[in-house]
């Protein structure tokens, strides 16, 4: 199993690093919203990732950490999201407030 670490900024980009290498080799850069992002979370089986915070038109997204391809839409919110949640077990559901 891949050892992986994340990291995000102010300009909305998620950093997927592969940490069994010494130079932690960046193995995906996604941009997800415009703005700053707030909270992020892994499912249980660490193939998805779910990001949220302050977007303008889109507040968060849910995808594959591996090829950032989306696995749903969040919906429903018209300010910033500031926490998320995966459910931990299937079928995936996620929390946000």
């Amino acid at each position: 199993r891949a050892r992986r670490a994340d990291s995000v900024d102010v300009a909305g980009n998620v950093r997927i690093w592969d940490t069994t290498n010494a130079e932690h080799v960046l193995k995906i850069e996604l941009k997800i919203i415009s703005g700053p992002i707030l909270d992020m979370d892994w499912s249980e089986d660490s193939k998805r990732l779910v990001a949220v915070g302050e977007g303008k038109e889109k507040f968060g997204s849910a995808f594959f950490f591996d090829s950032g391809a989306s696995v749903g839409d969040i919906t429903g919110h018209s300010k910033t999201i500031t926490t998320c949640h995966f459910k931990p077990n299937r079928p995936y559901r996620l929390a946000t407030g």
